[in-house]
């Protein structure tokens, strides 16, 4: 027969209180949440279940989740219930939150500390930080960790050691509290539990020896990513923490009072043993990822969270233990009742900070970042090819919705994208890789690297589309460097050949005043066409510290040594490693105006800002400023395209500033309040200025302008006055349809004088249909 107890709201209140806690989050999180690096673990599970293997790219056996036995246990989740994988994920996070309060509260209570294990475990639950983690596998992590520790508190080791095993097969951060755990039960039983450590061992090992088989190492390729990402501006583990911490204090000043707390439950640790674990978890996980040195992300400070919650509530539960006595011979109830009143606003307070929080996140739905992605993903995966390859910064949510090979500029699916990040090198992914579409975010598209001023990314990227959505004002504001502080996503695509099959070869003389050595030289091909670039690879050996910048440059130098061809770059030599390889990229492109013939290719160093050369020795002997690393053969140009090449669907014989407008295409079709595109091809007839651009204007039938386009007739990679008599060059130009244009619209196009600002006569092209959307 129960007894009274376990009716008492004391026993079940508890209980109660904390599933309430865990459904009110899932209410909130389980339709919004979205963290783009738990897409990268759905994707293993997606790719595994649809019969691509256990990897992120199919083909590709790189570790890049520090998830993978989540990832495992999500396909398992998905063979059952379906491929969603973000619901399966967020409702498996949620419940992983019940468990993991009830954990606390159990670690606690059964210590006698019921008050404190409360206040613990819902705040751990309500954390901002917890609540920011749903989706990825940090939630499950941390209740397999409780759990295993509330076992081995309650006397059950066995059980805690296969909680232990699974948590560490989720993350192996695991480790640090596995250790802790198993330590402190050595302490106080003074006998080593083997039966739980073999226990945890036949959970974790046949996971370990699954990533050796398949990966070839047990290790991520993120934890070095994630150190070198600091090189663009990322916050540290430490300062990434305090900025946190403030944001939260800005929405809610009462997180300031969880310090008041934090120290009244310091107080009380010594004399509570059964906390030590949770506090030592907590300050080694600290210490262990500051000198890792990586990057702020807030996920990282979730183990933190059932410390800071207990310390909490021992100090709500020695503050109202401490009123209890004070009060307890009071005769003025007046008095009594107002410290109540005070003690009790400042009781509720954490309360209150976290129910803040909790409203300022729902503000803030949908996610901006999750929304842009999405639909970047979904054009990806609508308009691209199913072997393309995508260039991006952040690879989850995208790569999960195209369902294309990601390049990953930030080093999460590439260990050589790692180590060029570590000397602050963003631009080599793409060099490297060169994708066939590149996916651009925010303000700084490419981070410290000027993408957009970069001349072989100009001449060989096209732009694509550009996705701009309607978002609101809160969700902007949590995250204020996101996708749209400053225009919308942009999608390139690559409309010139790959150039990066290098042959590689090793020069006979590299040593750079024996500071550095260049042990290998590579480029595209050795028979080149006159406008056209050459992928340059460089490796380096750094044999000495180099405390200034470099320039690097290859020439391409004729029989008189006169340079035609050259390809500077600025490194950041002082972060490259002591005595490892660093190889970077150069992009040399051949004028147009180029002879044929044969030309050699050398290679130096220029210190900045001085530009003086570094010196090439050979036995201390200096016998140069450069390398010879072999041959650049330039070949005939060739002789124009015809017209018949080009798709004219609508012909046309204007004729202005020395070219003629052969004729023009729609690539897209018009549709209101949307863009679209179309492509014009204009032929040389006679001496021209490098200055023209053409208007493209679109009129109603009473000749009101609706819109309006114009672009440079020509670039500065192919001028006009490298045009030859009778070529034709193809252009594009998008256009804007107002969302209340009408049926029909006309076009119209002229020239202009780019350096006068004159225009040449206005010749009609036609009128379009405009679809509605």
């Amino acid at each position: 027969m129960l007894s009274r107890l376990t009716y008492a709201p004391r026993f079940w209140l508890p209980f109660v209180v904390i599933a309430l806690t865990a459904l009110a989050i899932g209410f909130l999180t389980v339709p919004n949440a979205a963290l783009d690096d738990s897409y990268i673990t759905y994707r293993y599970a997606l790719n595994l279940l649809e019969g691509h293997s256990f990897v992120f790219n199919p083909g590709d056996h790189t570790l890049t989740t520090t998830a993978g036995g989540y990832a495992l246990l999500l396909s398992v989740l998905g063979f059952i219930f379906g491929h969603d994988f973000p619901t399966i994920s967020n409702l498996l996070s949620v419940f992983s939150i019940l468990l993991g309060g009830l954990f606390i509260y159990g670690i606690a209570a059964s210590s006698s500390h019921r008050v404190a294990g409360l206040v613990g475990a819902v705040l751990f639950q309500a954390s901002p930080l917890v609540l920011e983690s749903v989706g990825m596998e940090t939630a499950t992590y941390m209740a397999a960790l409780l759990g295993g520790l509330y076992a081995f508190k309650i006397g059950r080791p066995m059980a805690g050691g296969i909680a232990l095993g699974a948590a560490f097969t989720l993350r192996p951060d695991a480790v640090i509290p596995v250790a802790i755990v198993f330590a402190f039960h050595i302490f106080h039983t003074r006998r080593i539990p083997w039966a739980p450590a073999l226990a945890a061992a036949a959970v974790s090992v046949p996971y370990l020896l699954f990533l050796m088989i398949l990966f070839g190492s047990p290790f991520p390729v993120t934890l070095a990513a994630k150190a070198a990402q600091q090189g663009l501006g990322f916050p540290s583990f430490i300062s990434g923490g305090l900025s946190a911490f403030t944001e939260y204090a800005r929405v809610s000043p009462f997180f300031w009072l969880f310090l008041l707390f934090i120290a009244a439950g310091m107080v009380q640790i010594p004399k509570n043993r059964w906390a030590w674990p949770l506090v030592l978890w907590a300050v080694v996980h600290s210490v262990a990822y500051f000198l890792l040195n990586v990057t702020f992300y807030r996920w990282y400070y979730v183990p933190l969270m059932p410390a800071v919650g207990l310390l909490i509530g021992l100090g709500f539960e020695l503050g109202l233990n401490m009123f209890r006595q004070a009060t307890a011979s009071w005769s003025r109830s007046w008095a009594r009742y107002g410290v109540a009143a005070a003690l009790g606003l400042a009781a509720v307070s954490p309360f209150v900070a976290e129910g803040t929080w909790m409203r300022h996140m729902m503000l803030g739905f949908p996610d901006a970042r999750e929304r842009y992605y999405c639909e970047a993903g979904r054009w990806l995966q609508d308009n691209t090819d199913p072997k393309a390859t995508v260039g991006v910064a952040e690879v989850g949510i995208m790569g999960y919705y195209s369902e294309r090979n990601m390049v990953d500029f930030l080093g999460l699916t590439s260990r050589k994208t790692a180590r060029a990040l570590e000397h602050d090198d963003i631009f080599w992914p793409i060099a490297h890789f060169q994708p066939d579409y590149l996916v651009f975010t925010g303000e700084y598209p490419l981070w410290n690297y000027p993408i957009y001023s970069d001349k072989w990314f100009n001449y060989t990227y096209k732009l694509a589309t550009h996705i701009d959505l309607s978002v609101s004002k809160e969700s902007l504001e949590r995250f204020p460097s996101g996708p749209t502080k400053q225009g919308p996503f942009v999608i390139y695509q690559r409309s010139r050949p790959q150039l990066n099959a290098l042959e590689e070869f090793r020069p006979l003389q590299g040593d750079f005043e024996g500071r550095l050595r260049l042990e290998g030289f590579g480029i595209t091909a050795h028979d080149i066409l006159p406008g056209d670039y050459a992928a340059v690879s460089l490796t380096w050996n750094i044999t000495s510290p180099l405390a200034e910048p470099l320039d690097v440059f290859v020439h391409a130098v004729n029989e008189r040594g006169i340079v035609v061809a050259q390809a500077d770059v600025t490194v950041n030599s002082p972060k490259w490693p002591l005595h490892h390889q660093v190889q970077h990229y150069a992009f040399m492109r051949v004028p147009l105006d180029t002879p044929p013939g044969n030309y050699r290719l050398v290679a130096g160093l220029a210190k900045l800002p001085t530009g003086e050369r570094l010196k090439v020795v050979d036995d201390g002997v200096s016998i140069g400023t450069s390398v010879d690393v072999g041959g650049l053969k330039v070949l005939p140009a060739p002789e124009p395209a015809s017209i018949d090449v080009f798709d004219l669907p609508q012909r046309s014989d204007y004729s202005a500033g020395g070219v003629r407008l052969l004729g023009w295409k729609l690539l897209d079709q018009p549709q209101a309040g949307k863009g679209f595109r179309l492509r014009f091809t204009f032929q040389k007839m006679d001496q021209v200025s490098n200055g023209l651009a053409v208007v493209i204007r679109a009129r109603d039938g009473d000749g009101n302008l609706l819109a309006e386009g114009g672009t440079p007739l020509a670039t500065e990679y192919y001028p006009i006055t490298a045009w030859r008599p009778g070529e034709a060059i193809a252009s594009w130009l998008d256009i804007l349809v107002p969302a209340n244009a009408p049926p029909k619209m006309y076009l119209s196009a002229t020239l202009v004088d780019r350096a006068t600002g004159l225009g040449y006569p206005e010749a009609s092209l036609g009128e379009v249909s405009v679809e509605r959307p």
